[in-house]
């Protein structure tokens, strides 16, 4: 309850914050600005109410298309419908109130960012890596990102936010599937479904990548994990007749159609969702952009290259000897606009891109410990891809276009984060190798054996080992056991298979075994890991399993050390062989 009250506080105050920076201030009465067409969707909603798909020519101003004597627009009719609780008031014939719905959709998408951010953080184990990295995330997602960069009460701005809004409760939905839950339910994919409809009702290239991430998940949840192909085939057929593909697939196509009938009354094409290039106010009071247009296309892949340079590695603003920019014969055939300011994400959003690629490089790691479901990752993220290749080729280079890139990039920066805690002391294995180098830590840790106790990496690098040693200092001999075996206050050793390995010479060679204890009436024999066993911390042993075994080492675990060929044996007959061990260890 605390945390809700916290979080709610700082959504409050971040809320408030972006209300004055999407208003220029706090004047809630300044005229309307005739550049930002903040009145656009007042007039789209007034025409909806009956049943009229134009607005009206003022509103929109050069931006509007002609078609049977009324003006239309592009824009989705979502925002507009946004406005519905205003109508009462009768406001939305003179109140401009896109500078508080940017506000509104900036302060939403924060919600869900938050919310994203708590989920992963509530699956990690506490670590000081994981304080500091979530509460670095929490910080740049409140004061930077895309929840500052387009706060602009023009129209423009507007659907953009809206469209990041509903992409950010895209990614929660996708990362509890994948994180939280591990799995996917119907109400889940139903949740992501009706997300991208919505999103396709306020902008299209946003909700391309969305459908196509929806798309893609649900066929590869149907297709089945395991078996020879023959058998996967009718399993995947049963799968696509699930409920949870059907209700999936309802919704995207309900919104589907929805979406066709207005694009249908706006152009007389249910599958056109942009207006007719000859018929644009636009292209008819600038000829040659149209021109432009036919030649070379809305999307082009010529244009790629000088997508990345301009929205990664702004050097197209330096200005050549004769006064022009370094390639403005390029932007002259082929581009429509390139506005400024020049940006980048290396310098804006630093953070996302070191957690986005730590992701891509710990993804294949997840998804051998079953942390991740692999296939079901790869699909989300081509489908946030989508929209950013079409920005990189499309004809229009604009700063808010940033705003597509965000929920690929949110999304594997999130997984970014969990995949670099949820094995925090890896991460720290640097500061134990120093620390176990330091001549006075080896004296004390070096060949010493620690009986009835587990040593955690902690206590090794901290010093605070007990003095008390056994056999003289001397190391491990060749061919003795070494086994990892879990730590409980009643059995000392699983009745499950606990893997055992063999250890020859100690840090060159080695080979993986398997030990399965006896089955013993419950009650009767108790392997207590407190009078069996002996725990050696020499740092060869340590760095050897870690390293070349990669056996994980971070948990509390005992090493047993048995002489070769013998068994672990119950703890009544155990006892006598240990005292044996401790007067040879003592004698020698």
């Amino acid at each position: 309850m605390p945390e809700i009250i916290l979080y709610g506080i700082l959504v409050s105050l971040a809320g408030t914050y972006y209300f004055i920076l999407a208003m220029d201030g706090v004047n809630l009465f300044k005229p309307p600005e005739l550049a930002a067409r903040g009145m656009v969707f007042n007039s789209m909603l007034q025409h909806l109410l009956h049943w009229e798909f134009n607005v009206d020519p003022e509103a929109i101003a050069f931006e509007g298309s002609l078609r049977d004597g009324k003006t239309y627009t592009y824009f989705g009719i979502f925002p507009a419908l946004l406005r519905l609780p205003l109508l009462p008031t009768g406001a939305l014939a003179r109140l401009d109130v896109t500078g508080p719905f940017c506000a509104l959709a900036a302060t939403t998408a924060l919600c869900f960012k938050l919310a994203s951010a708590v989920l992963i953080n509530n699956q990690l184990p506490r670590s000081r890596l994981q304080v500091i990295v979530f509460s670095v995330v929490v910080l740049s997602l409140i004061l930077g990102g895309a929840q500052i960069q387009f706060l602009r009460g023009t129209l423009y701005q507007e659907t953009l936010e809206w469209a990041g809004a509903i992409s950010a409760a895209f990614v929660y939905c996708a990362l509890r599937g994948l994180i939280a839950m591990g799995a996917f339910s119907t109400g889940l994919i139903a949740a992501m479904a009706s997300l991208a409809g919505l999103c396709l009702l306020t902008r299209a290239s946003t909700a391309l990548g969305l459908y196509i991430a929806t798309g893609l998940l649900i066929i590869v949840l149907a297709w089945p994990p395991a078996g020879p192909l023959r058998d996967r085939l009718p399993l995947f057929t049963r799968g696509l007749a699930s409920k949870r593909t059907v209700v999936g697939l309802a919704i995207l196509l309900g919104f589907v159609a929805l979406a066709g009938i207005v694009n249908y009354q706006r152009w007389g094409n249910p599958l056109e969702f942009y207006y007719d290039p000859h018929t644009y106010i636009g292209y008819m009071n600038v000829p040659i952009r149209l021109q432009r247009l036919e030649a070379y296309g809305v999307f082009n892949i010529e244009r790629l290259w000088y997508g990345i340079l301009y929205y990664f590695f702004p050097i197209w603003t330096i200005t050549r000897p004769d006064g022009q920019f370094l390639f403005s014969e390029f932007e002259t055939r082929m581009l429509d606009a390139v506005e400024t300011p020049p940006s980048s994400f290396l310098l804006s959003d630093p953070l996302l891109l070191v957690l986005a690629g730590a992701y891509l490089l710990r993804m294949p790691r997840l998804a051998r410990e079953g942390l991740l479901d692999l296939g079901a990752a790869v699909a989300l993220m081509i489908g946030l891809l989508v929209p950013v290749f079409l920005i990189l080729t499309f004809m229009y280079m604009a700063f808010r276009y940033r705003m597509e890139f965000y929920p690929f990039l949110e999304f594997a920066a999130f997984l970014g984060f969990y995949g670099i805690c949820v094995h925090p002391d890896e991460f720290s294995a640097l500061s134990r190798n120093r620390a176990l180098s330091h001549p006075d830590c080896q004296r004390r840790v070096r060949h010493s054996l620690f009986p009835f106790r587990a040593v955690s990496p902690q206590d090794i690098t901290s010093r605070t080992l007990p003095a008390c040693r056994y056999g003289g200092g001397r190391a491990i001999a060749d061919g003795w056991l070494a086994a990892i075996l879990p730590i409980s206050s009643k059995i000392g050793v699983s009745q499950s298979r606990t893997k055992v390995t063999l250890v020859n010479r100690v840090v060159t060679t080695a080979r993986r075994t398997a030990y399965s204890p006896p089955q013993y009436p419950r009650g009767r024999w108790k392997w207590r890991t407190r009078q069996t066993v002996f725990l050696d911390c020499c740092s060869p042993i340590y760095r050897h399993l870690r390293l070349t075994l990669r056996i994980k080492l971070w948990a509390p675990t005992t090493i047993v050390r048995l002489p070769r060929g013998r068994s672990l044996r119950p703890a009544v007959r155990y006892r006598r062989r240990r005292r044996r061990l401790l007067r040879q260890c003592r004698c020698g």
